[in-house]
């Protein structure tokens, strides 16, 4: 109505001719058709973009999916080819990212996601000195089996306890878990394993109960804890996830637990029991089934959904039967039921006379970080392997740099003797002072960074974790111990120390939470020249890892601008570079994401061209690229 009232008015503003009464309003239908009609074209056409979009982040989604998958399985080489896939799937739409909200947002947090995967894959295995292989791993290779004769024979000792027993889980007796609990009694690994997590179970039972209770989830899925680690804070799978409850980086970074340099919270039995038990918490809203939704915890609710309908069938022990789900996901429920049956009376399966461990206690400190832990054992008057112990997530043996009231954990009885001891402390002597880190370029080795700072290759290893020193990778961070006149990595944020590119300028590679603002700021250069720097806008987005120009050097030309076809959030701003133009635009070409460890040289031998017409393509000035970013690519 609105709008035929304003076509009316201007028609009657534009027509010279005096017309009766009505007739105006006549004239203003087929306008208001028209209006009507293009109205719903438009809302046609963003409903067929909206359709578009959602088609698009399915597809990426399913091939991260399976990436995660392979990862699981142990086939990192599968993984990449199907992240590559699903970024490919972003970059090669018909809708350009960055015109998108909704899939500039599920672009950057798939890159963030298989970024911080990737980064997880470059760690040595086990990603630590003191990590053990989760007891998943050994689901993939478990056949199941079991005669009618042994499951009938089974079934009579197990029905008793069934019903002498409350579970707040379906509990299922069938020949799957029949069948572990005879693996559990009678093979000697888990067994061992059984005896070894029932132990350690004591430490967190409580904590455990006590969140389960408070975010009104079942108390029984405290067995899940117990399949995926046996309670142990340093269970790493060959996927890379880690911690009791075995979260990989991306999805504990979702569900809050923070993974960086310092701190790896997978790992803090507090936190990443919170933040399992929500995640919990939204697979089974999604689900609607807890055998589904403890499914899903082990292979993601996409891959449920996907294997029900492309089989056709609902239920988790039908879902089992097919080829649409792995060993390890149909091993995975029975396996935990199998534990919860056993956990509620291990003497009756063989188990007489294992114990739970008391639960831990400890006294809770604040401290502002960087504090080591060697300063606050000392304070503490306890050793530093009591407070690695208590707190597995500080990787460096340091609390973070910058952090305020980062609270610690001490033996109990501790903390008044160290609060009082610390707060009589100089506050200089408080701080720690931290390794330099050192980014990998290429050629480089550890005798040539050792080398350089003064140390040596055994000093490295040993304050990296390091097992092999043929899996250094170009890009990688790694921690180089004080030496005389070696300064510290921590510093006053207020003062910023530029890396230098390969043509001399200085360059700053984007941490979160900053922003271009803050960023000019801290280089003491204006916002104006560092947009102009990058070839960018008041508007654009930055993201973690991205690299920024912050100055030039007298030698340096050409303006600096993001590669032509890579949406901003892939994190890869350079300068111009040598080379042939690119071939017709319409011509053979195709988008590569770079990965962690490749160069420059190891791309062109690939596609059969050369490193200067790659730099000139994507207009890369040195040697250096960033893992995520997207080049594009003239094949021969």
């Amino acid at each position: 109505m609105a709008c035929a009232a304003t076509d009316s008015r201007r028609i009657a503003r534009t027509t010279p001719v005096a017309r009766p009464a009505g007739e105006a309003e006549k004239s203003a239908l087929p306008d208001a058709a028209a209006s009507s009609a293009d109205s719903g074209e438009k809302a046609a056409d963003k409903a067929s973009v909206e359709r578009a979009v959602e088609a698009i982040i399915a597809r990426a989604q399913e091939e991260y999916e399976r990436g995660v998958e392979a990862l699981r399985s142990g086939d990192s080489e599968e993984a990449r080819e199907r992240f590559d896939t699903a970024v490919q799937l972003f970059v090669n739409s018909s809708i350009p990212v960055d015109e998108n909200s909704k899939l500039k947002k599920a672009y950057g947090k798939m890159v963030d996601d298989i970024t911080a995967l990737e980064k997880d894959l470059g760690e040595a295995p086990g990603g630590a000195p003191d990590a053990t292989p989760s007891p998943t791993e050994g689901l993939e290779d478990i056949n199941t089996s079991i005669s009618p004769e042994e499951a009938e024979k089974e079934l009579e000792k197990v029905a008793p306890e069934t019903t002498a027993v409350s579970f707040d889980i379906p509990m299922v007796v069938n020949d799957k878990v029949l069948a572990w609990v005879e693996i559990f009694r009678n093979r000697r690994e888990f067994r061992e394993s059984f005896i070894g997590g029932y132990q350690r179970f004591g430490w967190y039972e409580e904590m455990i109960h006590r969140t389960l209770k408070e975010e009104g989830m079942p108390a029984d899925l405290i067995y899940m804890a117990f399949l995926e680690s046996t309670y142990k804070t340093s269970a790493y799978s060959r996927a890379r996830a880690r911690g009791i409850w075995q979260f990989m980086t991306p999805t504990g970074r979702e569900y809050g637990l923070k993974v960086n340099r310092y701190v790896d919270e997978r790992a803090q039995p507090e936190k990443s029991t919170r933040a399992a038990v929500r995640y919990m918490k939204d697979l089974y809203n999604t689900l609607g089934d807890w055998h589904l939704a403890i499914a899903a915890y082990n292979t993601g609710a996409g891959n449920i959904m996907r294997a029900q309908r492309r089989s056709g069938r609902t239920n988790y022990w039908d879902l089992a039967k097919t080829k649409f789900m792995r060993t390890e996901t149909k091993n995975f429920v029975p396996a935990i039921l199998a534990l919860a049956l056993i956990s509620k009376d291990p003497a009756k399966y063989g188990f007489e006379g294992v114990e739970h461990n008391p639960t831990l206690r400890f006294d809770r400190v604040n401290v502002t970080g960087p504090t080591s832990l060697s300063t606050i054992a000392q304070l503490a008057e306890c050793s530093v392997d009591e407070l690695k112990f208590l707190n597995p997530h500080l990787r460096l043996l340091v609390t973070p740099p910058g952090e305020r009231d980062y609270e610690v954990l001490v033996p109990e009885g501790r903390g008044e003797r160290f609060l009082a001891a610390y707060l009589a402390m100089p506050e200089d002597e408080r701080t720690a002072r931290l390794a330099n880190v050192h980014t990998v370029r290429r050629g480089e080795t550890l005798a040539s960074i050792a080398a350089r700072y003064g140390t040596t290759v055994q000093e490295l290893k040993a304050s990296n974790n390091i097992r092999n020193a043929r899996l250094l990778s170009v890009g990688a961070e790694i921690s180089v111990p004080n030496v005389p006149g070696g300064s510290p990595a921590y510093s006053d944020d207020s003062v910023a120390r530029p890396r230098r590119s390969s043509r001399g300028n200085p360059y700053h590679v984007v941490r979160r939470g900053e922003t271009l603002s803050s960023i000019s700021r801290a280089y003491g250069v204006s916002l104006k020249n560092v947009l102009q720097w990058n070839g960018m806008t008041s508007s654009s987005i930055i993201k973690p890892g991205t690299r920024l120009v912050v100055g030039r050097s007298a030698s340096s030309t050409g303006t600096v601008r993001p590669t032509g076809k890579v949406p901003s959030s892939a994190g890869l701003v350079s300068v111009p570079g040598g080379g042939q133009a690119p071939p017709d635009p319409a011509g053979e070409k195709l988008q590569y994401r770079v990965r962690r460890g490749d160069n420059l040289y190891r791309i062109a031998l690939k596609y059969g061209t050369t490193v200067e017409n790659l730099k000139a393509w994507n207009s890369i000035s040195g040697d250096d690229i960033v893992a995520g970013a997207i080049l594009t690519i003239y094949p021969n």
